[in-house]
């Protein structure tokens, strides 16, 4: 055996809370949309994505990324594009937690 590490650091010492938030749109036929979710103030983002209740085939997420503020992810962009002769509805979302 080796010799013993450094201490890691103290872990979370309470629960978090963790906050979802969304915003969502229609995507019209033949089209593309991209926004970005903001979390709640003094938040940072620790995920997101974009979601439908409405399969089709074809549809394609271009981009999905932290929205990154002075070194700080401070929400959720994404953008996804649409080839189909119908429309649907698209959720974009962030997954927010308190950060420093």
């Amino acid at each position: 055996m080796g010799d013993t590490g450094a201490t890691g650091a103290t872990g979370v010492a309470e629960t978090e809370t963790v906050t979802v938030t969304s915003s969502t749109f229609s995507l019209s036929k033949e089209n593309s949309i991209g926004t970005g979710i903001s979390c709640p103030a003094d938040d940072i983002a620790t995920g997101g994505g974009i979601s439908s209740n409405e399969y089709q085939s074809g549809l394609a997420v271009m981009a999905s990324y932290p929205e990154m503020v002075g070194g700080k992810p401070e929400g959720w962009d994404a953008y996804i594009n649409n080839p189909n002769s119908s429309g649907l509805t698209i959720t974009f979302w962030a997954v927010c937690e308190p950060g420093s």
